[in-house]
């Protein structure tokens, strides 16, 4: 059986990690710290993790905020026409390989089309090319 403890998220919380060593040295295996409003549990187990040796690290609850943005630019480094198309509908950039800008149309052309004309409502109208 192995033995944990929960850290409070408030007041407190320098006193009990300081506390930690003495309860690992006689057993303790584990420790959850939460995250709650501006106590950031990522940092938290860090100080502890600096602090300790052996114990099992946790959070109880993790907030993972969304990103402010909409959605993620992404980009796809692709050169076969199947790829290119995929990149041309779903993807703000592409990273194409052998890429001149007087033949893209000549050489590209037909998957672009195809993936732009698919394309996302959400997304640039135009896709950038990345050399």
């Amino acid at each position: 059986m192995k033995f944990g403890m929960p850290i409070p998220h408030a007041a407190g919380f320098k006193q009990a990690v300081e506390g930690l060593k003495a309860l690992e040295d006689a057993g303790l295996d584990a420790v959850t710290v939460p995250e709650a409003y501006t106590f950031d549990a990522v940092s938290r187990l860090g100080y502890i993790a600096a602090r300790t040796s052996r114990v099992d690290l946790a959070t109880s609850i993790l907030d993972i905020d969304p990103p402010v943005r909409p959605s993620i630019p992404m980009t796809l480094a692709a050169l076969g026409p199947k790829n290119i198309a995929l990149a041309a509908e779903l993807f703000e950039a592409w990273q194409p390989i052998f890429y001149h800008p007087e033949f893209a149309d000549e050489v590209f052309g037909d998957a672009l089309a195809e993936g732009g004309a698919k394309r996302d409502a959400c997304l640039p109208d135009d896709m950038t090319a990345q050399r």
